[in-house]
């Protein structure tokens, strides 16, 4: 019997499941950042699309990757925004995808999109701190400052937080951990 692999189904359930491989990485990074993983709308959190050449991740508006499996080339496809961010992935850029604002790292095979997991969840993580603040502080400072990271109970709150950003940064204003004058 032959070895099963992601390449034995059809191309767009290649890339889900290539998607797949990679949500437990992504998830424990939304985790890890205290972030949603859905909000009210679908649009919100993470979420997976399927477009006509490619399928596309997204962290709310932001485009975080795309993944493209097809039986001539794979690749995952990275925004051209910080490529100092991963050197060792092999990036490479054709004429189409430098005027489009990406890179493509060629893969192997589907299941190889967890060598690069490290590096697609620092581009979440850079997704979720760019969503923009809508609050410089709430009531909950001192917990927060007390615990070092953000303990508002909703998340969706918690994303848009400007002390939850300034916390990530090493600086506490307030509490039994101030570090700040």
């Amino acid at each position: 019997m032959e070895d099963a692999t992601l390449f034995n189904i059809n191309e767009a359930d290649s890339e889900y499941a290539a998607y797949q491989a990679i949500l437990p990485y992504l998830m424990d990074t939304i985790e890890d950042n205290y972030a949603p993983i859905k909000g009210e709308k679908p649009e919100d959190g993470l979420y997976y699309k399927k477009i006509t050449s490619y399928s596309s991740i997204y962290y709310y508006s932001s485009l975080l990757f795309r993944i493209c499996i097809r039986k001539k080339s794979s690749y995952i496809s990275i925004s051209t925004k910080n490529p100092e961010l991963y050197p060792d992935m092999k990036l490479r850029q054709n004429k189409t995808e430098a005027k489009s604002g990406f890179y493509r790292c060629d893969i192997a095979s589907p299941e190889e999109i967890a060598k690069y997991s490290h590096h697609l969840c620092q581009i979440l993580e850079n997704a979720i701190y760019s969503q923009p603040k809508e609050c410089d502080i709430c009531d909950l400072y001192r917990e927060c400052s007390n615990a070092k990271k953000c303990v508002h109970p909703k998340r969706e709150f918690a994303l848009h937080c400007g002390y939850k950003r300034i916390l990530r940064s090493g600086r506490i204003f307030y509490g039994v951990n101030r570090n700040v004058d």
